[in-house]
């Protein structure tokens, strides 16, 4: 992928421990000196899953290999789901959306970058059509929107598999 969108500029990575935003993690990583970025990487335990803190720690000593700085928070989001009154799904993306900009704030990062990638996209573009959404509602995601960074949109999910296969690493 192009990363010249954020030359000079401090990113924070959404990483969940998942195949894509570890591919994404590395890839910036790689790229880190050349496009002279400063990068830190923050993770959400939504705590859903009984082995949840296990993603955590992968996340942590990942970064710690690749000295990136970072964060991490753990909510009960089934619990505040519950009071707000919100599917999970909508309840987790919210928390998480509003606590990644918080932490880019905090950290003084201009960009918070997610692991979308093609197949995300073209999900996307069907969900749009599916609940009769106009032009506008089925363009799908933008690789920079506010300071919402998607650099892997033109990337299909295999090719990030193959990308992490290439380069022994593991995910989550």
């Amino acid at each position: 992928p192009d990363f010249s969108a954020v030359r000079g500029k401090h990113v924070l990575i959404a990483l969940s421990g998942g195949a894509d935003s570890v591919a994404l993690t590395h890839m910036l990583a790689q790229a880190r000196d050349q496009l002279s970025i400063t990068l830190s990487a923050a993770h959400m335990d939504h705590g859903i899953r009984p082995d949840s803190a296990m993603d955590a720690d992968f996340c942590c000593a990942l970064c710690e290999r690749l000295h990136i700085d970072f964060y991490q928070i753990r909510l009960d989001v089934p619990n505040l789901a519950q009071q707000k009154g919100e599917g999970l799904e909508t309840a987790a993306r919210n928390l998480r959306y509003q606590w990644l900009k918080e932490m880019r704030k905090q950290t003084g990062a201009e960009v918070i970058a997610l692991a979308h990638h093609m197949d995300d996209q073209a999900e996307t573009v069907l969900m749009h059509l599916l609940r009769g959404a106009g032009p506008e509602g089925i363009s799908g995601m933008l690789p920079l929107s506010d300071d919402l960074y998607r650099p892997l949109l033109g990337i299909r999910k295999r090719a990030l598999i193959d990308y992490l296969q290439l380069h022994g690493l593991s995910w989550r």
